[in-house]
């Protein structure tokens, strides 16, 4: 005998009227209806045919919106069979296609999140720790980044951001620019919190190795003296200073020991310092108090501050 399609429903309904209730507790559709399993109330079975979900491509319309727990569809949109748990419509995935706890073995690169305009929280103890915002932005404590990492401890004076290997100890990267805080609490890069330190040499030619001073440019060097006791000390090339604050200069050492160098700055740009060294004239010269003093095994000691 062959039914239309749905013309079975009169029959099952005429069917339950008619059955007493003690055996309307089961429903078996399909091959060998009289066989059926006494742990399902509804079975189907077939060796051709299948069962067919409802196919949706809305999970919001108010129909579906709240359907309870264990509702299951088949939402067009991803292809996917879709099951309401806990107030959410969630897929259906298999232990082969899914994302298993303990890992998974991949045949090859897979990727694990949402393939629509939809956020992706992650949750321990049923709370919200850390979401990626559909538009690609991290927020860890806060549910709504501004921007590309966002971490909020809600902690006064915490940030909660530790870097666990960079201690006091820990060596000075070469030329690294310093790092401060704005306004909006984002890290930045800055050039107020600066320290040059130059190395030994002529005229202060090398240096450059950056550590953290407070607020002004700070270049400190050292140089030989001259064999006439006055020279030009330039700035290196990657020392820049808008305005010089403060200059101090120091000389020591030299084989003429009886003679303490004094060093005197006599003049300066933003780029320059001009430097005299001199020395207690001799006795025998009463008329003059000072003369340059000319020992090349003399250093100088230079601290330039400015901004």
């Amino acid at each position: 005998m062959n039914i239309r399609p749905y013309g079975w429903m009169p029959l099952l309904l005429l069917a339950i009227t008619v059955i007493p209730s003690a055996l309307r507790a089961q429903l078996k559709l399909g091959e060998n209806p009289a066989s059926i399993n006494k742990s399902s109330i509804l079975e189907l079975e077939s060796s051709s045919q299948g069962l067919l979900l409802s196919r949706v491509a809305d999970t919001t319309l108010s129909t579906l919106a709240a359907a309870p727990d264990g509702t299951i569809v088949y939402y067009t949109p991803l292809n996917s069979i879709l099951v309401r748990k806990e107030g959410y419509w969630r897929p259906m995935t298999d232990a082969v296609t899914g994302w298993l706890q303990g890992g998974n073995t991949l045949p090859a690169l897979a990727t694990f999140g949402t393939v629509n305009n939809l956020a992706l929280p992650f949750v321990t103890n049923n709370l919200e720790r850390m979401r990626i915002t559909a538009d690609g932005r991290v927020g860890i404590g806060t549910a709504s980044p501004t921007t590309v990492m966002h971490i909020r401890t809600g902690q006064p004076d915490d940030s909660g951001l530790k870097l666990e290997n960079l201690t006091a100890s820990s060596a000075i990267t070469p030329n690294a620019a310093a790092l401060g805080i704005d306004g909006d609490g984002k890290v930045v890069k800055t050039n107020k919190v600066v320290y040059y330190s130059g190395g030994a040499g002529a005229n202060g030619a090398t240096g450059g190795s950056a550590a953290v001073e407070e607020v002004t440019k700070v270049w400190v060097a050292d140089v030989p003296n001259t064999s006439s006791g006055e020279q030009t000390i330039n700035f290196p090339a990657n020392i820049s200073f808008a305005n010089v604050l403060s200059i101090q200069v120091t000389a020591k050492g030299g084989t003429d020991v009886g003679n303490a160098p004094i060093a005197v700055v006599t003049g300066n740009t933003n780029g320059s310092v001009t430097v005299r060294v001199m020395e207690s004239a001799d006795i025998n010269t009463p008329q003059f108090a000072l003369e340059p003093h000319t020992d090349t095994n003399t250093r100088l000691y230079i601290r330039v501050e400015g901004n």
